[in-house]
């Protein structure tokens, strides 16, 4: 059949998992729920703004990789 070795990292991986996300819990419980969402709140805003500056920059980029071929075709 399967792989015994696979199987037992899987479940391995599972257990850690679940351990991570039962600290977490316990850890918003501790802190109380004004604390934890407000660093939800910070995480969504950070996540936002890189998502924002990303593309920023990579409209930038196109930007002046466009020019910089018009000004090849126009120099040939």
């Amino acid at each position: 059949m399967g792989d015994a070795g696979a199987a037992d990292q899987s479940v391995a991986g599972q257990v850690e998992v679940i351990g991570r996300l039962s600290r977490l819990v316990e850890w918003m419980q501790d802190v109380g729920l004004p604390m934890a969402l407000g660093l939800g709140v910070f995480a969504l805003a950070a996540t936002g703004y890189m998502l924002v500056a990303g593309l920023w920059r990579w409209r930038v980029q196109r930007r002046w990789a466009r020019r910089s071929r018009r000004g090849a075709a126009a120099s040939a």
